[in-house]
């Protein structure tokens, strides 16, 4: 990774983890684990945006299209933040950039071991 694109990573990790708290709720909320004051709508809009930026993760990771880079880094920011949620860690803006960096690090540099 060139230092124009860590730089660039950086900034999308960083922005999109400061507001993935949502991705964390919803899979708090699908353990059921006192989330129930969410309103279903907007855990359904997550769920939506996650799946949207999954679709963009495929794109760009499995046929290379460029234009899907954004969204694609931001559904690993979106996945280390629910992940946390289900793991039953505490939320941390901070900590979720470091796991998504950590992810496209693992992706770019050895694609063939991110996939198993």
């Amino acid at each position: 990774m060139g230092f124009f694109d860590t730089w660039n990573v950086s900034g999308i990790t960083t922005d999109s983890a400061k507001s993935s708290e949502p991705f964390y709720l919803l899979a708090q909320a699908i353990d059921d684990s006192g989330q129930d004051d969410i309103p279903i709508e907007l855990l359904l809009k997550t769920a939506q945006v996650m799946l949207k930026k999954e679709k963009s993760f495929e794109l760009f990771f499995y046929k290379s299209i460029k234009a899907e880079k954004t969204d694609a880094i931001q559904f690993l920011v979106a996945l280390s933040s629910y992940i946390m949620g289900k793991d039953g860690m505490f939320w941390d803006w901070q900590t979720v950039r470091h796991h998504s960096q950590g992810l496209y690090g693992s992706m770019t540099e050895s694609p063939n071991e991110f996939v198993q």
